[in-house]
């Protein structure tokens, strides 16, 4: 498919789930939200740079302008260390991979800004868990606020102990609970289960345990630093039926993608919006990714 017949096609798809170019359309998107959403009290955004690896050097800078702006709602700033240069061949050593991650996180924290290290493709993914955890062993408080959330892929068959280990180290946390994004380059891992109701089964069981690791392990423990980021109807009630004493679980779903389960849940929970944004000619593999989960809007949208 030629060029010219495949940006036209983006651009049709990115006027839904992309905010636009820059940082300046992200802060546009707050009113909007406000205004669409039942408990303006209640959503909030999660920011990210589209760019995936393409060039190290632009997403990191993006990274900082996104982390130094305050923003009227409550914000997350999503980072992929594949952004910042990490690789499986290691061209850019973990070392240098880290110093951008505190300086990003020290400047988001200044401002109010939590932050989010998002889980990647299997063959990096160690290297993320090994630099999120640096990274939560060297700003981890209890009573920090903001926080940074490690994610979770539960469609991965050894989440559900890695989720343990975790919460045991880190009883406070921040946990993002996603199914995964990243099915293609990862099916041939023998790392994913093998069918979606296994996938659905363990990332519902996570939030069981998650629940009642808070109520009945350790009652002491509350932490509200707990993103079921899931478009999964079902899942996302499981969830905010625990929240009938206190927010134990907060919710995100993607700009574009699933406004009635946001509308629901905001009435309620805490809520995000996933906010991505960035030129069209690097957002195309964040889009692409998009019309793989819902191909059945494509004939719709461009009709």
């Amino acid at each position: 498919m030629s060029r010219n017949i495949i940006l036209p096609f983006y651009r049709a798809i990115s006027k839904r789930y992309i905010a636009g170019e820059t940082i300046e359309n992200v802060i546009k998107q707050q009113i909007n939200l406000t205004q669409k959403y039942p408990n303006p009290k209640k959503i909030g955004m999660v920011i990210d740079y589209v760019d995936e690896g393409r060039n190290p050097k632009k997403y990191f800078k993006e990274c900082i302008t996104a982390a130094k702006t305050r923003y009227i709602l409550p914000s997350m700033i999503a980072i992929k260390c594949s952004g910042l240069g990490l690789e499986i061949n290691n061209q850019i050593p973990l070392t240098e991979i880290m110093d951008k991650l505190e300086c990003i996180t020290s400047i988001a924290f200044e401002n109010g800004n939590h932050i989010i290290i998002d889980a990647e493709q299997v063959r990096i993914n160690d290297d993320i868990n090994y630099l999120t955890d640096e990274l939560l062993s060297k700003y981890y408080n209890q009573q920090i606020f903001p926080s940074i959330y490690r994610t979770f892929q539960m469609y991965r068959n050894d989440s559900y102990q890695d989720l343990q280990d975790y919460v045991n180290k880190f009883p406070y946390g921040g946990i993002k609970l996603v199914r995964g994004a990243y099915l293609e380059e990862d099916k041939d891992t023998g790392k994913l289960f093998t069918n979606k109701q296994e996938t659905d089964d363990n990332y519902n069981n996570a939030i069981r345990y998650l629940a009642d690791y808070n109520s009945f392990s350790n009652p002491e423990v509350i932490n509200n630093n707990i993103l079921i980021a899931s478009h999964n109807r079902q899942s996302c009630q499981l969830a905010a039926h625990q929240n009938f004493k206190e927010d134990k679980f907060q919710f995100a779903q993607l700009l574009g993608m699933s406004d009635n389960l946001t509308r629901e849940l905001n009435k309620k929970h805490v809520t995000y919006k996933y906010i991505p944004y960035g030129p069209l000619d690097e957002a195309i593999p964040y889009l692409t990714r998009r019309l793989q989960e819902n191909a059945h809007m494509i004939k719709h949208m461009l009709s």
